[in-house]
């Protein structure tokens, strides 16, 4: 079962930017698999994996996986009939990116580290 919970969070400018870089590899995943005609996970993951960590290496690995799983699904639904330009600055969270602490009311997410 998923469930989803929006929350308005405070201005933080690691999640502003981990948004940025998320939307960034999704988009390169949406423009390989469209370009290639996939949107088999595997395929998509030994063809732009690598590109993807060199190009956005602030982006966590889990983040990279996340893109990949959520475009894949975009990709499926549309049938790869049409070009796709993702603008939202949504992130998909799972259990390799997000933590939840009961005892302390508190989560845990996986972000880029900006200096």
């Amino acid at each position: 079962m998923f469930m989803t919970i929006k929350l308005k969070l405070p201005y933080d400018k690691s999640l502003l930017e981990t948004g940025e870089r998320f939307r960034e590899a999704s988009q390169k995943v949406l423009d390989y698999g469209f370009s290639a005609h996939t949107f088999n996970k595997n395929k998509l993951n030994r063809a732009i994996y690598e590109d993807i960590r060199k190009a956005i290496p602030t982006l966590p690995s889990a983040l990279v996986h996340t893109a990949r799983d959520t475009t894949s699904e975009t990709l499926k639904q549309t049938n790869l009939e049409k070009q796709i330009h993702r603008n939202s600055l949504t992130i998909r969270y799972d259990r390799r990116t997000f933590k939840f602490y009961p005892d302390s009311h508190t989560i845990s997410l996986a972000t880029v580290s900006v200096h």
